[in-house]
């Protein structure tokens, strides 16, 4: 294929895309090979041709927006599409660069060049050239009258400074399941919904807590139980994909007997702090998994009585590994 008609493409491709669609500094890569197109680099190739052409490396997992490279195969022709999606996923353009040929190896380059101009146009723009000295024009005037010389116009930078992103905050609303041990008399399933404020470094969630019913036997016969209901306020730390964070937990838990003669319900409050840790993965723009892991000290703990006798009483500590799913509002 022609250079110099492929490297008009992609100076095209780059002048048409609207200056809204230019990603930010760092972005979400997503590249695919089509049928017919398995003979072209592959990603870890795409993200070094680019890291070249803009001096470092552009492409972060945890970004807001994404651009998404393309490459397969139309009869006898290669194609490549490049489309930019900002944090909300709403396109800002789509185009092609067509080689006429099915060697990969121009194209490739051509979409690695189109990639890193979109990515951060300021890194492949030099220096602007001194304006050229206006030449002296031939006059009759005397030797001892010299001519005016025009004042030179000043540089002018070559790039506007680069944008520094703004801190903002999202909302984040999920659920999630939970097994704990060390607050029932057996190991108890449960579930927690949250809502939490997250921004890049600190996070502030409280969520609501229900440990379903466990119970054990008991001696003499029958068995003791007890479920949990309970607040948690969760302030965090987020080095991303982790984070860390205190727990406070306060709530009810309540407890009955089956199968013991006289046993009645009670009730006693829980009170317990401790710490969290865990990691987050992104399933999209918006949508989020994430696993934890808490560990929790029982300031209160509580006692299960069966006729006079304590029949449990709730450990120092307690543990719950847990695996949520939240939705992240932008």
């Amino acid at each position: 294929m022609n250079r110099t008609l492929l490297a008009l493409a992609v100076v095209a491709f780059v002048v048409a895309l609207p200056r809204a669609a230019y990603a930010s500094p760092k972005s979400r890569l997503v590249y695919s090979r089509g049928a017919g197109a398995e003979s072209c680099a592959d990603e870890t190739a795409l993200r070094k041709a680019v890291a070249a052409r803009v001096g470092y490396d552009p492409f972060f997992v945890w970004a807001d927006s994404t651009v998404v490279a393309e490459i397969d195969r139309r009869g006898t022709q290669l194609a490549a599409r490049v489309r930019l999606l900002d944090a909300q996923g709403i396109s800002g353009g789509v185009r092609e660069i067509v080689s006429a040929e099915l060697d990969c190896h121009e194209l490739f380059d051509a979409m690695a060049l189109a990639i890193a101009i979109a990515i951060d146009p300021q890194s492949l723009v030099g220096p602007a050239p001194p304006p050229p000295t206006a030449p002296a024009s031939v006059r009759s005037a005397p030797p001892s009258a010299p001519d005016p010389v025009a004042p030179s116009a000043p540089d002018l930078p070559s790039s506007p400074p680069p944008r520094v992103p703004s801190s903002r905050v999202a909302i984040d609303v999920g659920a999630g399941v939970a097994s704990t041990i060390g607050i029932a008399p057996a190991p108890a399933l449960g579930g927690t919904a949250f809502v939490a404020l997250t921004g890049r470094r600190l996070s502030l969630g409280i969520e609501l807590r229900f440990d379903a019913r466990a119970s054990r036997a008991v001696a003499g016969g029958g068995e003791v139980g007890s479920w949990l209901l309970a607040g948690v306020l969760a302030p965090c730390v987020r080095f991303s994909p982790f984070f860390g964070c205190a727990l406070g937990v306060g709530g009810r838990v309540a407890a009955s007997a089956a199968g013991v003669p006289g046993a009645t319900s009670d009730a006693a409050a829980v009170v317990a702090i401790g710490g969290r840790v865990g990691s987050e993965v992104s399933l999209g723009d918006t949508w989020v998994a994430r696993i934890r892991a808490d560990v929790l000290g029982n300031v209160y703990r509580a006692t299960f009585r069966l006729g006079g006798v304590d029949a449990w009483t709730a450990p120092v500590a307690s543990a719950t590994l847990g695996l949520d799913l939240l939705f992240r509002f932008p």
